[in-house]
């Protein structure tokens, strides 16, 4: 008799049930239940309001968090490329007068002409003597530089920037200067643009001749501005010819005769 009724007290105290799928285990009168297994891991998401939202699987909410982790880093990404490509390092020397760049896109440079109020611009790459201008980053097709510059009505000028035999300098000096300086010494073709295809190492010399030239600089004030646009501090020894032989050695107010 006393095992029978401690059988039915422990009835009452813990007595499992089974009630829509979830397992029931009763303390005294208060219920515990444990949920059945799911197939996939659940997540319940708080609504804003503080009530409890739908349950969102553990690889939905890894995905979605890829997808923003992907945005936070891609988007910004591509816009910067956009930009760098669209105005490839487009800076005012003198504003008003002469600017330089790397080979932009041809949207970028219709975009500089307008603004700028551009006359000619001169392409400084030995290697493209008429490049082919994408019109936008991501294509859309291509234009010659010369054909554009024509459709804007801008004079498109093509210098390469040359070297002599060391044993040459500082008796003579290159070609490109001379070029250079006769297309500057006439008032009608500003604002220049000037160009190469990065806009550090070849538009940073004609750079430098320009504003020795015509800005009163001295060597050093040159090599400084030339360094703090990109051109680096290695290759601003007397080692580089293109440093030697276009600031250097550079004489100003010097015209060769043809």
């Amino acid at each position: 008799m006393q095992i029978i009724q401690s059988t039915q007290i422990l009835a009452c105290l813990f007595c499992p049930a089974w009630d829509t799928g979830r397992l029931t285990l009763r303390f005294f009168d208060k219920a515990a239940r444990i949920p059945p297994r799911m197939e996939a891991e659940l997540v319940r998401v708080r609504a804003p309001n503080g009530e409890d939202g739908p349950f969102m699987p553990a690889f939905l909410r890894w995905t979605l968090g890829i997808v923003i982790a992907a945005m936070l880093i891609v988007v910004p990404a591509v816009h910067f490329r956009w930009v760098h490509t669209h105005s490839k390092r487009l800076r005012e020397v003198t504003p008003g007068h002469f600017y330089r760049s790397g080979e932009m896109t041809a949207a970028g440079f219709i975009e500089a002409v307008h603004r700028y109020r551009i006359g000619t611009i001169v392409n400084l790459q030995d290697e493209y003597p008429d490049p082919d201008l994408p019109w936008g980053y991501l294509g859309g097709g291509s234009i010659k530089e010369s054909e554009l510059c024509r459709l804007l009505g801008v004079r498109y000028v093509y210098i390469a920037p040359d070297l002599l035999p060391r044993r040459m300098v500082p008796e003579r000096r290159p070609l490109a200067i001379d070029r250079f300086l006769a297309l500057l010494d006439d008032p009608r073709v500003f604002p220049v643009l000037i160009h190469c295809r990065a806009g550090l190492h070849r538009t940073g010399i004609m750079t430098a001749v320009y504003r020795m030239e015509y800005c009163g600089w001295s060597q050093e004030q040159a090599i400084e501005e030339l360094k703090a646009n990109g051109f680096g501090d290695w290759p601003c020894t007397s080692a580089n010819d293109y440093l030697t032989q276009y600031i250097l050695t550079y004489k100003p107010g010097m015209r060769t005769k043809d």
